[in-house]
């Protein structure tokens, strides 16, 4: 598992047959993506509560292209935050 934080955000990306456990979460942080591949597309889900939800239903073709959505969906939300 591969993680980036910026801002409070943590970006969680697993490997092929990887899975998130409880344990693997950083509640430090406020909020969290997870990346994941699947069927040989990668996917996207958000948290900031107790439940994981999408922020897509789109499915991508590489790890980069998930992670630049996941990253766009918290630029915004940084920016309807603090409208910067």
């Amino acid at each position: 598992m591969k993680k980036f934080i910026v801002g409070g955000t943590i970006f969680y990306m697993l490997a092929d047959g990887e899975r998130m456990q409880s344990g693997d979460m950083d509640y430090d942080c406020s909020y969290h993506y997870i990346i994941w591949p699947s069927n040989d597309f990668w996917r996207v889900k958000y948290r900031c509560s107790k439940e994981w939800e999408s922020i897509t239903d789109k499915v991508f073709d590489t790890e980069n292209a998930a992670f630049n959505c996941a990253y766009d969906h918290f630029l915004n939300a940084t920016k309807a935050l603090y409208g910067r």
